[in-house]
């Protein structure tokens, strides 16, 4: 059985960090999938996770094989019997579409030739490249696969003692419409469309208010959403947005009941797109549009919401888009769901970018330190397309961490040695959160730019651009001064949590007034706001909402651009935007003015810190500059460190888990202070190129002994000996609580009362182990 709650996998009751890759069965010769599995398994993976292509199992309408009756590696049954043997859970992935670089994404090529009709389509009426979602005879066709695949799975799900325990239904829901850029307007989706806009609107005179239009029936939105021309376009634009978002829930709540009628009940994931594939080092900049879109599925109480996770190379150029994605993704889920990444990346489709093993450990060490608590690395598993399927052609390595001849890659070790880290830090580990700083509030609105028309394109580049420099800017700049942050769905609750004290927003022309209030209500019952860049004028239909403004008393006085500012030490900051406001205490001054962008004033029994300011971030010095202003309300960095390093923690009731990466290319001698006091009793913290730790602190080992600290990492536990991996030439281990000790490698003992420091010296990348007795 598998449940989810307080952000961890409890598979039969027990807390399971997922640790598992992607394993395509059907791209794997049959003779080979034990020696595959075995692999994985000795890797520390205890999940194997797959696609189910319709488009190779039913290549002729009505003639499934799962079998293996026409292809020996069609046989589905034996491949999940071999996974339940191995002792790893599965997650299944049967589509219906699961693109997977197959000729036709996963769909059958007859579905597409037989029936046309079933297709969506554009505002012109012309057939788009997908299935419109809810069309019955899609629907129908989609149904009947499901029953075959189920038919085969259902024995094998975890309610019935079988390897299966999550599934993904269909995959990347809406990013097709997204990358061409046209959304579905059949119609059968338009007659989906008008029910919600009734729906929401209730009266056409309501709807003629908020549209902007003079409809006398309801059908004559028909048209205009067709064109979106003239003053309707915004606010037509906006509605067709929050449209898609619960047509994608409908749907996936669609496809769920199939499964569910079909004996498949686990919990199904739903992936979320947006990455964008830009050379060596990738970015993360419109990953939150694909959060945007699939905001509503988690409204199903059965879904888990998942990231596709392909970063590139993580360089200090893009690791901080990780960090955003991640807090991004946690807002949007439920509370007890974990952090999760069901395509998290191992390898990549083409050997441009080629994928550095230390970009694989850091981007993982980085997300688990984040809080995930699973990840399936894509792929895992290189092999070859059979039947003509691939769309790259036969050849689908991947960059995989086992090659397609069944070769281990560097990046195989890479994972195996942060798994076994993973794997000795226990249960206490797995049940440990976040602990952060401040809280970035967000409006998924501000996302909702997936489709654009001309009339609505200078609406997406003032918003790309301001998401890009003013939201990741701050998430950035926060995380390259080690200020940690989560972040909150605006769109969320009625109100904002009395538990959060201090929220960050970045303000755009257009924001709703309902929004507009939450925010005014928090600040005046005692929270402490930070506003960043501009304040709203407008809703998202195109009114004057000026509440904000009104009710903070915010006088604005004009806007600059392409200028320099001057703040405390610094009299040259260049800026892309200053938006100037009355106050008498001002900072933060144009140079050329000398009119002030940044003030702080109390509101209620709160404080409003503005920043009316948006700086590119393109010279590390701003991170100074931001951390100045930000420590106006007290959001600081709980550590100082001698050298840029980026540090975070996990805590449990007893432990704090201390992640330290190192993503420059240089050793690095570490001096750690956390609130004022040096860790590790002063002693240095030794990291190489491109190298990341996680260090327990005042950890409780099972026979009673406390490990106080470790300036190297932990790889294995075992009864009353503990295994380390040593990177370093001096390396300290401080127990406490302990009887008798022996160390396998030259040593130092330092004895503290009843404490014990190990101090090893000499080391040279060796794994040491340490024999602890009992309590002294």
């Amino acid at each position: 059985m598998i449940e989810i709650r307080d952000k961890k996998f409890i598979i039969e009751q027990k807390p399971t960090f997922l640790y598992g890759g992607e394993l395509h069965y059907f791209r794997v010769f049959k003779s080979e999938w034990q020696d595959r599995l075995n692999k994985m398994k000795e890797a520390g993976c205890n999940m194997v996770s797959t696609y189910i292509p319709w488009q190779i199992h039913e290549q002729s309408e009505g003639d499934i094989d799962l079998t293996g009756r026409t292809c020996p590696e069609n046989d589905l049954a034996t491949f999940m019997g071999l996974v339940k043997a191995s002792g790893m859970v599965c997650l299944v992935r049967p589509g219906p579409y699961v693109m997977s670089e197959l000729t036709t994404d996963g769909i059958p090529s007859w579905l597409i030739n037989n029936y046309p009709e079933a297709l969506a389509q554009t505002q012109k009426g012309l057939p788009h490249r997908i299935f419109s979602y809810m069309h019955p005879v899609y629907l129908d066709r989609v149904k009947k696969w499901y029953k075959a695949v189920f038919e085969i799975c259902a024995p094998y799900s975890c309610e019935n003692g079988g390897p299966i325990v999550l599934m993904q239904l269909d995959n990347e829901v809406g990013m097709f419409q997204w990358i061409v850029n046209q959304g579905d307007y059949s119609p059968t989706t338009l007659s989906y469309f008008m029910s919600f806009v009734k729906g929401k609107f209730k009266t056409l005179k309501m709807a003629n208010q908020c549209l902007h239009t003079q409809l006398k029936v309801w059908n004559d939105l028909l048209p205009l959403i067709k064109t979106l021309d003239h003053d309707y376009a915004l606010p037509l634009h906006h509605v067709y947005g929050l449209f898609n978002r619960s047509y994608f829930w409908l749907y996936l709540n669609e496809l769920e009941s199939y499964a569910n009628e079909f004996g498949m009940k686990v919990p199904f994931v739903v992936n979320v797109h947006g990455f964008d594939q830009r050379d060596y080092a990738k970015r993360g900049l419109r990953y939150p549009i694909g959060l945007s879109q699939l905001r509503d599925t988690m409204y199903n109480q059965n879904a888990i919401l998942a990231g596709d996770y392909y970063i590139g190379n993580l360089v200090l150029e893009n690791f901080t888009d990780v960090i955003m994605a991640d807090a991004l993704t946690t807002s949007l889920q439920r509370p007890e769901q974990p952090l999760f990444s069901a395509e998290f990346q191992g390898g990549f489709q083409t050997d441009y970018p080629v994928l550095q093993p230390t970009s694989i450990d850091l981007n993982s060490r980085l997300c688990i330190a984040d809080g995930m608590n699973g990840i399936n690395y894509y792929m895992f598993v290189g092999g070859y397309n059979f039947h003509d399927s691939g769309l790259l052609g036969k050849i689908h390595d991947w960059q995989a961490p086992i090659d397609i001849k069944g070769n281990y890659r560097p990046s195989y070790h890479a994972i195996k040695a942060l798994g076994h880290c993973v794997s000795a830090l226990g249960q206490d580990f797995i049940n440990s959160k976040t602990h952060v700083d401040v809280t970035i509030g967000w409006d998924p609105d501000m996302y909702m730019t997936e489709y654009w028309v001309a009339a609505t394109k200078p609406m997406q580049d003032r918003l790309s651009r301001i998401r890009e420099v003013g939201l990741f800017g701050i998430g950035r700049n926060l995380s390259l001064n080690n200020i940690t942050y989560d972040a909150l769905d605006l769109y969320g609750n009625e109100s904002i949590q009395s538990s959060i004290k201090k929220l960050i927003i970045v303000g755009c022309p257009w924001m709703n007034a309902w929004l507009q209030e939450k925010l005014v209500k928090y600040v005046q019952d005692g929270g402490n706001l930070v506003l960043i860049n501009e304040v709203p004028t407008m809703d998202y239909y195109g009114n004057p909402c000026l509440i904000l403004s009104d009710v903070l008393d915010l006088k604005h006085k004009g806007d600059e651009h392409w200028g320099f500012a001057s703040y405390n030490v610094w009299d040259s900051i260049n800026f892309m935007e200053m938006h100037l406001y009355e106050h008498e205490n001002g900072f933060f001054e144009s140079a050329k003015t000398k009119e002030t962008a940044g003030f702080i004033k109390e509101v209620g029994k709160g404080k409003l810190l503005m920043l009316g300011i948006l700086l590119d971030n393109e010279r590390l010095f701003k991170a100074e500059v931001w951390a100045s202003l930000l420590a106006k309300l007290d959001i600081k960095s709980k550590y100082v460190v001698n050298d840029r390093v980026y540090l975070s923690e996990r805590r449990s009731a007893n432990t704090t888990y201390l992640s330290v990466l190192n993503l420059d290319e240089y050793r690095k001698v570490l001096n750690i202070k956390r609130q004022g006091k040096a860790l590790f009793d002063g002693h240095p913290l030794i990291l190489q190129s491109r190298q990341g730790v996680i260090l327990p602190l005042k950890l409780t080992l099972d026979n009673g002994v406390i490990l106080e600290y470790s300036t190297v990492e932990m790889v294995k536990v075992e009864k009353d000996t503990l295994t380390f991996s040593i990177s370093a030439k001096d390396a300290w281990i401080r127990f406490n609580h302990i009887s008798k000790i022996t160390v396998s490698h030259p040593h130092d003992l330092i004895q503290e009362g009843h404490a014990v420091i190990v101090h090893l010296k000499n080391q040279d990348e060796q794994i040491v182990t340490i024999s602890t007795g009992g309590l002294q």
